[in-house]
């Protein structure tokens, strides 16, 4: 089964996956508004595992980003209801994942940096997802 985080901005939103638990690449950077572009991805990929993103500040207390992604994820859940699918939901911490994600994007010199920004902070989150359950596993 695979799984998918999700970077939620404003406008876009970016997915990373991984097929395997293991190796993790950036997705797609969709709008925020299409829901079937992501259902579809969900179900075509057996998607079991959906991770998403949760901006805080450095002082750990919740933004008014924070609770923009927690509205669109209580849509999220409605359509995937719609759609018969049950995915668990996990949410991360995402401090710092797009300021990391446009380093590692400059670094590379990669062209259509805007459009990329949020799947590359989705592979970050995914990435820190993954290191956690596999260091949780290996306890």
């Amino acid at each position: 089964m695979s799984i998918i985080a999700l970077d939620v901005g404003d406008k876009k939103i970016g997915a990373a996956i991984s097929f395997s638990g293991m190796q993790v690449q950036p997705f797609i950077t969709y709008d925020r508004k299409n829901f079937s572009q992501i259902i579809k991805i969900i179900k075509d990929s057996k998607v079991s595992r959906l991770v998403v993103g949760l901006a805080k500040n450095q002082n750990g207390k919740t933004t008014p980003q924070t609770k923009q992604t927690l509205v669109y994820i209580k849509q999220l859940r409605s359509e995937l209801k719609k759609a018969g699918l049950a995915v668990q939901i996990f949410f991360e911490d995402e401090r710092l994942t797009t300021v990391s994600a446009e380093d590692e994007l400059i670094a590379k010199n990669k062209k259509g940096k805007k459009e990329k920004i949020h799947s590359f902070a989705a592979r970050l989150i995914l990435e820190q997802h993954l290191s956690k359950k596999n260091r949780a596993n290996s306890l």
